[in-house]
């Protein structure tokens, strides 16, 4: 199997689960505990979500457009927000106003048009709508700390 951050029992404890297995299951055929499977389980999960936030980061890092949408924001008003910044940047959005919002209801956080928590919007460098939860200034707070 290729290069992955996930360990082989890890890698075989996630087939086993995706086919319907309990914990208990697995543990009894792998000859370990429930609470060692529980734990290479999570550890595995995290791996996951670590890699699809660096994914996404660095598809925003490349992004043409990146724009922060806060918490309470009506999302009526991304889509001018959005084509203002990409005039200032001499970028061409290829969505028009209802083709954001209809983006935005499917994929933000989003709940009676309103923006349940901060979150970045951003047109990728594939010309690719994107929603991040993740922020940059995130990892820029987090470097300067250390």
């Amino acid at each position: 199997m290729g290069k992955s951050f996930l360990t082989e029992q890890q890698i075989k404890i996630l087939r086993l689960r995706a086919r319907g297995l309990k914990q208990s299951e697995i543990a009894e055929m792998l000859g370990t505990s429930r609470a060692n499977v529980s734990i290479l389980e999570r550890r595995a999960l995290e791996k996951i979500e670590k890699a699809r936030n660096t994914l996404l980061l660095w598809e925003q890092i490349n992004s043409k457009i990146s724009l922060e949408v806060k918490a309470g924001e009506d999302i009526f008003t991304v889509p001018e927000k959005l084509f203002k910044k990409a005039d200032e940047l001499g970028v061409k959005v290829p969505y028009n106003t209802a083709e954001v919002i209809a983006f935005l209801v499917e994929h933000a956080p989003i709940e009676d048009r309103l923006a349940r928590r901060d979150f970045t919007l951003f047109l990728d460098a594939k010309d690719r709508l994107r929603i991040s939860e993740c922020l940059l200034e995130d990892f820029d707070e987090v470097g300067k700390k250390e």
